[in-house]
Parts: C-alpha cells; structure tokens; sequence
C-alpha cells in the first residue's frame, strides 16, 4: 500500500482504537507489537490512539513522539466507556485478560474489530480479523468456533517496530553467531521478570564463562537489588530504546518466551529459551530455539543444565548455525505493514 492518507467519504481522518494493557505482570509485550502496526497507520494518514491501562511513562513518550494519541483508562473508566464514547472506524484489540466484554461494545459501534490472538480466544469469534503469528498457527480452531473472520496466520505477520526493518536495511544484523568477534550474551526476561530470573542467570553466565560480555535487558517491572555487586563483566540496560543494534550484537541469547524470540529470530541470533509459565509450552513445542524448562522460576533445579547449554552454543559455531536453519524462513520485517494494509482494505471496503 503506497503512503497516503486513508478518509471516508466525508474527508475526515480514520481514527483507530488500539487497546492493550500494560503491567508488572503482564510486561509491555501487548502494547509494543500493537506499537508496531500504530507506526505503519500513522505513516499511512490514520489517527492511532491507545486505550489502555498501566502504559510506563517511558513506552508513552514513546507513543507519543510516534504521535499517537494516549488515553488512560481505568476501573472508574474502562476501556470499553472509551470505545463507547469515542469516534473510531476500527479496534485492534490485544490482550489475553479481555473478555467478550469489549468485543460486544465494538460490534455495537459497528466498528471492525482485529483481535492478536496467540490462543484460539473464544472471544476471538467476534472479531472480524484475528493475527495469529505463531509459526504452526492454523485456520481449524478458529472455523470449528464459529469464527468467520478473516484470518492472518502465521510468523508473516509478526510485526516488528522500524527500528528492526532499518536495522535489516542498514546491514546492522550480520548473524553474530558466525562472528568469533562478538563476545556477546544477551540475557532478556521481559519488563516484568517476576522470578527475577533474567538478573540471576546473569550472575550465573558471567562468573562461569568470565570471557563473555553478558548484557542484561531490563524494564519498569522487573525487580531491582540496590547495592548488591554485580560481576566486573555484567552490564545491564534499563528501558532500551534501540534493542534491534543491541539484539544484532550479541553471539547468542537467553530469553523467556514473546515477541522477543521473533526479534532474536529475525536478527539471526541463537537462542535459549527459558520456560517458566504452563502458558509457554504450546509455543515452546514448535520453538527453533534450544528449550529449557525452568516451573515457576525454580532456578536451583536446571541451573547446571543452563550452564552447559549456554557453553555450547558459545563454544561451537556449527551448532548455532544449527539452531538458526530451524527459523522459519517466512519471517521477515514486514509483518506490521501487512497487518496495517489488510485493516485499512476492510475499512475502505466497508466505507464503499
């Protein structure tokens, strides 16, 4: 779809509802992919304004700036007395503690309704488009639901903000698992952390291969130990704001599961995937990263098993390239464009 703003036929602007929630426990994951797609409506001439609950202030300078428009909401005022009072051609609606709630609002506004659904929601039948970027995501679950939706299914559609599509542009990614150079450990466990995991294999890699570099990814929800030293060879980033060339320079990651794994994947980097939530394991199953499984943060009981699969990555390059022929070859960076176009197609074959 070529840039150019997208009207009805009153020439007034389309505006679009993005509702996703942010939390400690929950992390920033919902709103950034949604983030993804805003910048492409944005550039597209769209009117882009979140709904949501819990947004940090850092992740709102950022939309902001994007200009994206911000409403709070809360108990008091939820998102759906937004949806209801406000004027919006579309809802793209991200999040796996919404119930059929906001979907019967939107549908009362007779506004297009795109659900991310990474669970075959029921609530997902009201929609009239469903992203699923899972690479093993299939049409049947949501057909034998009674979903009439139009469904975009699979890792072509996993949308990634432009700070990875010009890190791709730009050559920043040169699979740094093939570069003896980089001595690189990425450690992310999302903005939230609960189990504080990502911090304590940090310690762990940096005393056990005091050669690497470990550079540990943290956010506002993730717990934070004031005063305690950490290892000469630990660095940790707070709030990153370009991950792409942090992502693109590292020999291999430890990560909890989410967009991350997407990101990782799409930079060509290594991966062990940690797995501390029931909710991880369908995904887990079909991930191309090495899987670790670590219940509820239970961190004593594999830690030797972390220790010798992070030393074998980092000590063979033949078994990191290995683990990175298993990636799905679909994925790309233009996920969040393809999302944007087949929105903004169902609003104007709506419009007329």
């Amino acid at each position: 779809m070529s840039q150019r703003s997208i009207t009805s036929d009153n020439q007034t602007m389309t505006s679009i509802a993005i509702i996703a929630d942010a939390s400690s426990e929950m992390g920033i994951g919902h709103v950034m992919r949604c983030f993804a797609v805003a910048e492409i409506l944005i550039e597209c001439g769209v009117q882009v304004t979140f709904i949501s609950e819990g947004i940090p202030h850092s992740v709102r300078t950022k939309l902001i700036n994007a200009r994206i428009k911000v409403q709070d909401c809360d108990s008091e005022h939820p998102a759906t007395f937004y949806v209801q009072s406000g004027t919006y051609s579309a809802a793209l609606v991200d999040g796996y503690h919404f119930g059929s709630e906001i979907g019967e609002v939107v549908k009362s506004k007779n506004l297009i309704m795109a659900n991310f659904d990474d669970m075959y929601q029921k609530t997902s039948r009201l929609a009239d488009m469903i992203i699923n970027t899972s690479s093993n995501a299939k049409a049947e679950p949501y057909r034998e639901m009674g979903c009439a939706a139009d469904l975009l299914l699979g890792v072509r559609y996993h949308p990634f903000r432009s700070d990875f599509h010009l890190a791709l542009k730009s050559h920043i990614s040169t699979a740094a698992s093939n570069s003896e150079d980089s001595r690189r450990i990425l450690i992310n466990f999302g903005g939230s952390d609960p189990h504080n995991m990502g911090r304590r294999i940090a310690r762990l890699i940096a005393t056990d291969i005091p050669s690497a570099e470990i550079h540990l990814v943290t956010g506002p929800g993730a717990p934070h130990e004031v005063g305690v030293p950490e290892p000469e060879n630990m660095h940790e980033h707070y709030d990153v704001q370009d991950m792409a060339s942090l992502i693109s320079s590292c020999r291999l990651s430890i990560s909890a599961g989410g967009g991350t794994i997407a990101e990782l994947a799409l930079m060509k980097i290594p991966t062990i995937l940690v797995v501390t939530d029931k909710n991880q394991e369908p995904a887990a199953r079909s991930s191309w990263c090495k899987v670790l499984y670590a219940p509820a943060g239970q961190f004593d009981d594999f830690e030797n098993a972390l220790k010798r699969a992070v030393r074998d990555l980092w000590e063979n390059p033949s078994k990191r390239s290995k683990l990175l022929d298993k990636i799905d070859k679909n994925l790309d960076s233009k996920g969040a464009r393809r999302i944007a176009e087949a929105l903004l197609a169902k609003i104007e074959a709506r419009n007329g």
